[in-house]
């Protein structure tokens, strides 16, 4: 299945309400978004993160974030993500996606202080479960969401070693205890962190080793 599918669908059904479409050799483009909005502004649930395999993942931009966030602003639950996305495109989500309930971002670039704080103080009022998939999040990032966001319930974060490591391809961390050696200081730290922010936040908030 090719992103053509989602063009298709736009033009013979006008009245969707969901898509789910995870590809990896065909993520969805700027001009196939553009196709979607234009017939199908009703949408209120998107899923639409390139596969972790994905090998055209540069399709998938803050361009096509944007543009999702522009036209679609019923959405109540989207997943995306891909290494070409930053804050740039989640500040554009936070900003006009104002009925947003459920939010997964997957494979992204790092949620820092400064945008935690922006997206915290302009969106997200109606947002009751936030997943991060392979996104990096400072510790400090995730105090200042969960005390800003009064209608959260849910911050699930799946975190891997692998994206911490400086060469590709290594193996993903399933011991953690026998390959220790291989596993930067910096992800050791952030892991450390983020068990004690959760540990003294159960009811919230979750973290898993993938």
């Amino acid at each position: 299945m090719t992103a053509r599918s989602i063009w298709i669908v736009s033009c013979y059904n006008e009245n969707v309400r969901t898509i789910t479409y995870r590809s990896c050799v065909d993520p969805i483009s700027y001009h196939i978004a553009w196709s979607l909005s234009s017939r199908c502004r009703e949408i209120t649930s998107l899923e639409i993160a390139p596969s972790y395999s994905c090998c055209s993942s540069n399709i998938f931009t803050d361009e096509v974030i944007r543009l999702i966030s522009w036209c679609f602003p019923n959405l109540q639950a989207l997943s995306y993500g891909g290494s070409n996305t930053s804050s740039s495109g989640l500040l554009a989500v936070a900003l006009n996606c104002g009925r947003l309930r459920v939010l997964e971002i997957v494979r992204s670039s790092e949620i820092d202080l400064e945008t935690a704080t922006t997206i915290s103080h302009y969106g997200f009022k109606n947002l009751h479960t936030f997943m991060l998939n392979r996104t990096p999040i400072k510790v400090e990032s995730l105090q200042t969401l969960t005390k800003s966001l009064s209608n959260l319930k849910r911050f699930q974060i799946s975190i891997s070693a692998n994206d911490f490591l400086p060469k590709p391809g290594m193996s993903t961390l399933q011991n953690s205890r026998s390959i220790l050696h291989k596993v930067p200081k910096r992800y050791l730290k952030l892991v450390a962190q983020l068990q004690e922010f959760s540990s003294q936040n159960p009811e919230v908030v979750s973290i898993m080793l993938i």
